[in-house]
């Protein structure tokens, strides 16, 4: 995979809707969860980013609903938000 800082993977972790976001040297850099709020008749989506709770949304709720629409929610395949593509994971042992 070519250099970035915009590669994630989205996944459930512990019944809770999770999108990972690693470095460049594909490290772990942030883990962000999104929970669903419920309340006087509305349901509010959050996410523990800094822009979770804007009324204008963040990231990585958009990119929770495409990988959801798209199957690749646990797959582990990593999501490069630039150019918006995903990529199949590298795999040591056949690398040899």
């Amino acid at each position: 995979m070519s250099a970035g800082n915009n590669w994630y993977t989205v996944r459930w972790e512990n019944k809770t809707a999770c999108v990972v976001k690693f470095d460049q040297f594909l490290f772990v850099e942030e883990v962000y969860y999104i929970y669903l709020l419920r309340g006087r008749g509305r349901n509010k989506r959050v996410c523990t980013c800094p822009a979770g709770n804007k009324p204008t949304g963040c990231r990585h709720k958009d990119m929770w609903d495409m990988a959801t629409s798209q199957h690749q929610v646990n797959l582990g395949w990593f999501y490069n938000y630039d150019t918006e593509e995903w990529q199949v994971p590298f795999d040591n042992e056949r690398a040899g």
